[in-house]
């Protein structure tokens, strides 16, 4: 699904349709263009919030089984594209976001 509307509202859309949740791992942070952490920094809110509106990118965000992560990633280096893993798929039906010392979770 493409993140146009944010990343926030994607999962949101994902988690409604799919009936599941996400968590966005320590460190999915390193997505975040430069420009956009300091915009964050300059603001003083945390990095979720630059994720949490609509910004015209056109970015996928897709899952897929975690026993063909290792796979895939390899296939997609092999094209020479970076896939950037973001976090995990959960049963508990929220979005839950670490972000350095402040997290989030939205049901």
């Amino acid at each position: 699904m493409d993140t146009s509307d944010g990343l926030l509202a994607t999962l949101d859309q994902l988690m409604r349709l799919n009936g599941v949740g996400f968590t966005l791992d320590p460190g999915w942070e390193s997505a975040l263009t430069e420009e956009s952490r300091a915009l964050a920094r300059h603001l003083e809110v945390p990095d979720w919030v630059v994720v949490a509106g609509e910004h015209g990118e056109f970015e996928l965000v897709f899952t897929l089984p975690v026993e063909d992560t290792d796979k895939f990633l390899s296939a997609a280096g092999s094209l020479g594209w970076s896939p950037v893993p973001l976090g995990h798929v959960t049963t508990d039906r929220q979005i839950h976001v670490s972000s350095g010392e402040t997290g989030g979770c939205f049901a």
